[in-house]
C-alpha cells in the first residue's frame, strides 16, 4: 500500500485525458476505425508517459511525508 497514493495520482491523470477524448469523440461523432486506432495509439503514448510519472510522484509523497526520498525498484530475479 506504500505506491497507492503515487498510483491514485498516475490514475487520475490517465482517467482525464481519457474523459476529455470520450466528451469529444461524442460530441463530434468521430466512432470510424481510423479514429479509434488513433486514439487507441494516443492513449499508448499517455500511458508511456504517465506510468514513470507513479515513481515521480512516489519520491515527491515520500519527500512530503518525512521519508528519504528513495526510489526502490523492484529487483530483477536472479537464476
Amino acid at each position: 500500500m506504500r505506491g497507492f497514493g503515487a498510483f491514485a495520482i498516475s490514475f487520475t491523470l490517465l482517467f482525464i485525458v481519457w474523459f476529455n477524448q470520450y466528451k469529444f469523440f461524442r460530441r463530434y461523432g468521430l466512432q470510424d476505425n481510423l479514429t479509434v486506432c488513433l486514439n487507441a495509439v494516443l492513449l499508448f503514448v499517455v500511458l508511456f508517459y504517465v506510468y514513470p510519472l507513479k515513481f515521480l510522484f512516489t519520491l515527491l509523497i515520500s519527500l512530503f511525508t518525512g521519508g528519504h526520498g528513495q526510489v526502490r525498484l523492484p529487483a530483477a530475479s536472479q537464476d
